[in-house]
């Protein structure tokens, strides 16, 4: 299936404290939708994955740490749901069907 990093709160300290682009995408075994959102963008994410780190959250199983990215970002959790960050900005996010890979190509290209 995916090859995504898993992700940890210390990690997420980490990452919002830096200066680098990364990905979090949380998803939902459960969920019909948040799996045919990842199988559309599951490609991109990949290829993305060469250049920038890409974290996944199982929001069923991590949902303490979901909650908490989302608390410390201040954007609603929800799942299916992207999140584009350079360190702690946010630089764009999206859920359920607007999740595409232009949205994430467009991330790749964007200067911040």
């Amino acid at each position: 299936m995916h090859s995504f990093r898993n992700l940890d709160t210390e990690q997420i300290e980490q990452l919002l404290n830096s200066n680098e682009k990364f990905i979090v995408f949380k998803h939902s075994y459960r969920c019909a939708i948040s799996s045919t959102v990842l199988n559309r963008v599951e490609g991109k994410l990949k290829e993305v994955s060469e250049s920038l780190p890409v974290y996944l959250i199982d929001v069923v199983q991590e949902r303490s740490l979901s909650q908490d990215l989302a608390s410390r970002i201040n954007i609603k959790h929800e799942s299916p749901q992207i999140i584009m960050l350079n360190g702690s900005t946010v630089v764009n996010h999206a859920s359920h069907m607007g999740i595409t890979p232009e949205l994430i190509t467009a991330f790749i290209h964007s200067k911040n």
